[in-house]
């Protein structure tokens, strides 16, 4: 008997889920000007900010002790605090009249990956 409810529970929900569409961000269409004129930029021209290295022999030694700590989140990544912005560091380039975007490198040597956090965004 129990093994039928599940078949009809598992049968259930199969059926209903393609009725459910979830999505992140709201689709508009269209592409960014950015992606439309790109072959017109040379990204050799795209200053680059270079982070500071990390170490990560010292990172993992702290995660060894604090993994099988109650209540402690894994690490995701390193925080480097920075002030790049568009008065101090990038270039502008004027793509046609009345459009203007700003474009910045950011390298860091042995980065697994790169995510970053904006603290004021207009």
């Amino acid at each position: 008997m129990l093994q039928l409810f599940r078949a009809v529970m598992v049968s259930t929900v199969l059926a209903i889920m393609p009725l459910f569409s979830v999505y992140a961000q709201l689709n508009e269409g269209g592409e960014p000007l950015s992606f439309q004129l790109e072959k017109s930029f040379n990204l050799s021209q795209i200053p680059v900010e270079r982070m500071q290295s990390v170490d990560m022999e010292a990172l993992r030694a702290e995660d060894r002790l604090n993994d099988y700590k109650p209540a402690t989140p894994f690490r995701f990544g390193k925080n480097l605090e920075v002030n790049i912005n568009p008065h101090n560091s990038g270039v502008w380039d004027e793509v046609k009249e009345g459009y203007r975007i700003w474009r910045v490198g950011i390298q860091s040597p042995g980065a697994r990956s790169i995510n970053l956090l904006f603290d004021d965004y207009k």
